[in-house]
């Protein structure tokens, strides 16, 4: 019993940090894609050339499009530690039993726990 609380909590804190990085790139991407938006914007109500800051629209579409691959990386990975026996938390032992009300107590109300289709 003690080892499988033990083996609960190590995938709880795995599951954490790794909804946190989710969490992060996600608002890493939305940050640069309004920042991309900003600028854009910023050259239409100046009636800007077209011209005028492309190299840095350019960057920044490169710059999401680069975060985007992170997320992929971070979906895979999240996918691998879901598969690994004894580590990950199975569809159902959902989070040691809790359930989403409890869950989002643990997380912060305004995040959706995904769960996994089998």
């Amino acid at each position: 019993m003690k080892m499988r609380r033990e083996r609960r909590a190590i995938a709880m804190n795995i599951a954490e940090q790794m909804w946190e990085s989710e969490r992060a790139n996600d608002l890493a991407i939305a940050s640069t894609a309004r920042l991309l938006a900003t600028a854009l914007d910023a050259r239409i109500q100046l009636r800007a050339g077209a011209r005028i800051g492309h190299e840095a629209v350019e960057a920044l579409t490169l710059t999401i499009n680069q975060q985007t691959a992170s997320r992929r990386s971070l979906l895979e990975a999240h996918d691998v530690l879901n598969d690994i026996k004894g580590i990950a938390v199975s569809a159902d032992e959902d989070f040691g039993g809790l359930g989403d009300k409890e869950v989002k107590k643990i997380l912060g109300a305004d995040v959706t726990p995904l769960r996994r289709a089998s």
